[in-house]
């Protein structure tokens, strides 16, 4: 096994241990659902094993799939961001994350749900990933149709693996991308900074991970070699500063096609 294998199976297996909450509407006994949820999948994907489970105890058999949402205390949880972002956002440092699914009022500041809607909402988040990469969106465009319907499956099963994946991302990377698509995730910050990020300097040197925060945030990264108080995570892990970004990217990449960095006081 390759080292870059073997980094891409370690973020794979990467998990958040979370406990799910409901709360009977007739009793308002408390239920709970333990699951260890992969970082770089995204909520729904694990919402049919979540209430096949409660529906033993609850009486919510007429709850459709779209009705459900997730919520950490009072705010509901953008389930378009990837679990390991969410975590590191508003929850790290927490041994078990605590959230609660419910299945009415659904809020109107997050994305509506169904198994269309994810379906859509991946092949569009891919095909941007690819656009910003490339310059066209032609990798994924030009994907056969059972290709790409299989990418999809190992982009939101839980239960399916790096290799399963990677098969057939790998061959759509190029050796040498135009940009990388990146999201930045600071913290207090409703939205994430979206950028692009060419991959090698003027002098063709790789591009390190210090010197494009030092280019989008150099308030917070007054250098390439150095930060205020914050430290980059990727997938939960302290990256450093000369890590160069593209070999960061086809390491660490999430399903969707973007190199999702968030921005943390915590670092263990």
């Amino acid at each position: 096994m390759t080292t870059q294998d073997r980094v891409r199976e370690e973020t794979w297996r990467s998990s958040i241990p979370i406990q799910v909450s409901i709360r009977a509407p007739e009793t308002y006994d408390e239920y709970t659902y333990l699951l260890m949820a992969r970082r770089n999948l995204f909520l729904p994907c694990y919402t049919p094993k979540i209430v096949a489970y409660f529906k033993r105890y609850l009486a919510i058999e007429d709850a459709s799939d779209d009705e459900w949402w997730y919520s950490h205390g009072d705010m509901p949880l953008q389930w378009s961001r990837p679990v390991g972002v969410l975590y590191d956002t508003l929850a790290a440092g927490e041994p078990v994350w605590n959230i609660r699914i419910r299945h009415s009022g659904y809020p109107e500041t997050i994305l509506p749900i169904s198994n269309d809607i994810l379906t859509d909402f991946w092949r569009n988040q891919f095909k941007e990933a690819c656009y910003t990469r490339d310059g066209n969106a032609n990798a994924i465009m030009n994907l056969a149709r059972d290709k790409s319907h299989a990418l999809f499956v190992a982009a939101t099963d839980p239960s399916a693996s790096h290799r399963d994946f990677w098969a057939i991302a790998d061959p759509l990377l190029r050796p040498q991308p135009l940009n990388i698509p990146i999201r930045i995730y600071e913290p207090l910050k409703m939205a994430p900074l979206r950028k692009s990020m060419r991959p090698f300097e003027s002098d063709g040197e790789e591009r390190s991970l210090g010197a494009v925060l030092n280019l989008l945030l150099p308030e917070l990264f007054p250098s390439a070699r150095s930060c205020s108080e914050l430290v980059p995570l990727v997938h939960g892990v302290p990256i450093d500063l000369w890590a160069p970004i593209i070999e960061l990217y086809k390491t660490t990449m999430c399903v969707d096609g973007f190199l999702h960095i968030t921005l943390s006081t915590h670092t263990a």
